[in-house]
């Protein structure tokens, strides 16, 4: 897409992210996120908690940590980014 300059939504985004995690490539899953940054895709729960989950999987709690804590501060400014009951699961 990015080769047509065509800049992936936040539904593609989100579906390449889950399935980074789903085949454990998390590195992977970490250049996703920040492009997504970097393309200024609006973030939101389900985004952060997949990379949470990411984290989570690969046994970098200190990341996952961090992750919620980044949601909990963006979330004073996009309610979007609110953590919910699958966050916490």
């Amino acid at each position: 897409m990015k080769s047509e300059r065509l800049v992936p939504s936040a539904m593609t985004y989100g579906c390449l992210l889950q399935a980074c995690v789903k085949n454990d490539d998390i590195k992977r899953a970490e250049n996703v996120f920040a492009a997504m940054k970097s393309d200024n895709v609006p973030m939101n729960t389900v985004i952060y908690t997949t990379m949470i989950k990411a984290y989570q999987k690969s046994y970098q709690l200190e990341k996952a940590l961090d992750l919620y804590e980044t949601m909990l501060v963006q979330m004073q400014t996009n309610r979007d980014v609110a953590p919910n009951i699958v966050t916490f699961n």
